[in-house]
C-alpha cells in the first residue's frame, strides 16, 4: 500500500507543483525517486510529529495541498491536539497518511501498533477518513483526496497487501467485491484480503455463500447504503484491525440503531482488547485478538446454526 500510494502521489505532483509532501524522518528506501524529482515538493521535518502538523498547517494557509506522512499512531494520537485546533477547526487541505494500520508494525509493540486512530478522528468536525483495502483502492483513494477539499486521514497497511480488485475502481462507502445470498461480509482497510479468505472458507467448508464488500470511505458515511443492506440480507457482519469503540462495527451500530429494521442480525468483529505485551507476526496478533480467519469464521458458523 505505501509504495502504491507514494507511486500515485508522484503522478499528481508531475502536472500539479501546489502538493506538498511531507514526512517525520520516515520512508527511507520509499521516497528517494519523490525526492530526486519533486526537491522542492518534499519536507523531512525530523523526529517531530507534532512540530509536522504544525508545519503542514502553515502551508495549507498559504494556499498548498500538504501530504503529511507518519506512522499511524504518531500521525494520530500523537499529534491529535494539533489536529483538531490547527487542521480541523481551519478546515485545512492537509491530508494526514498513517502507515501501520492495525498490528501492522506488529514486532515494534505497543508504541507501534494503531488501534484507537480511526475512532479519535471520527470524532472531529471536518475530517474524513479513508481506509483503503488494497493498493487499487488506494490510488482512488489519494485520487479522492486531492480532487476534495478539507482534511483528511488515509489509513494504509505495510505489509505487501495484494490486488484484491481486478480494475480500477471509484471510492464510495461501499464496493462490492464479491455476491451472495446467505449474509454479506464488510470489511475496511487492510483486513479486504483476510474477508475474501473467510468467505472462501464458509463457501468451501460450510456451503454458506455470503456476499464480501469493502468500506474504504468511514467519514462520511451514507447511512442509506447500510439501510439498504438491512432490507437485502438477514447476516451482516463486519471486519477490522480496529477496537470497537470508534471503528466500523461502531459506526455500523450507530446506523442499526436508529433503523427501523428487525429481521436481520448483525456483529462486529474487531480486536478484542488493545495492549498486546507479546511479540509476534501481524498474523499472530490478530489470532491473539480474536480477528484470525479460523475464530471469525467459527463465530459465524456458530451463529447461523
Amino acid at each position: 500500500m505505501r509504495n502504491t500510494f507514494i507511486k500515485e502521489l508522484t503522478k499528481f505532483v508531475e502536472t500539479d507543483k501546489n502538493i506538498i509532501f511531507m514526512t517525520a524522518d520516515l520512508g527511507f528506501s520509499v521516497f528517494e525517486e519523490f525526492m530526486e524529482k519533486y526537491p522542492n515538493n518534499y519536507i523531512n521535518v525530523g523526529l517531530a510529529e507534532q512540530n509536522l502538523i504544525g508545519v503542514a498547517a502553515g502551508l495549507a494557509l498559504t494556499g498548498k495541498k500538504v501530504f503529511v506522512y507518519s506512522i499511524a499512531p504518531f500521525a494520530t494520537a500523537r499529534c491529535f491536539e494539533q489536529i483538531k485546533v490547527n487542521i480541523a477547526y481551519h478546515n485545512l487541505d492537509v491530508i494526514i497518511v498513517g502507515v501501520g494500520g492495525g498490528f501492522s508494525y506488529s514486532k515494534s509493540g505497543s508504541t507501534h501498533h494503531a488501534f484507537e486512530d480511526i475512532g479519535i478522528l471520527r470524532t472531529l468536525p471536518n475530517m474524513k477518513i479513508l481506509c483503503p483495502g488494497d493498493p487499487i483502492e488506494v490510488k482512488a483513494s489519494v485520487k479522492y483526496a486531492i480532487e476534495n477539499s478539507g482534511p483528511f486521514y488515509i489509513r494504509l497497511g505495510k505489509n505487501k497487501e495484494p490486488n484484491i480488485h481486478k480494475e480500477e475502481v471509484e471510492l464510495k462507502n461501499i464496493i462490492s467485491i464479491s455476491e451472495g445470498e446467505d449474509g454479506i461480509i464488510l470489511t475496511t482497510g487492510n483486513m479486504l484480503e483476510l474477508g475474501t479468505k473467510i468467505v472462501e472458507d464458509l463457501k468451501n467448508k460450510h456451503g454458506k455463500n455470503f456476499a464480501l464488500s469493502s468500506c474504504p470511505i468511514i467519514k462520511p458515511f451514507d447511512e442509506k447504503q447500510i439501510l439498504d443492506l438491512l432490507k437485502k440480507y438477514k447476516y451482516i457482519f463486519s471486519l477490522e484491525e480496529h477496537v470497537k469503540e470508534g471503528g466500523l462495527s461502531s459506526l455500523l451500530s450507530e446506523i442499526i440503531a436508529t433503523s427501523t429494521y428487525k429481521d436481520f442480525l448483525f456483529k462486529g468483529f474487531s480486536i478484542d482488547h488493545g495492549f498486546i505485551k507479546t511479540v509476534g507476526s501481524q498474523d499472530y496478533l490478530r489470532d491473539l485478538s480474536g480477528i484470525s480467519k479460523d475464530k471469525i469464521t467459527e463465530q459465524i458458523i456458530k451463529i447461523l446454526k
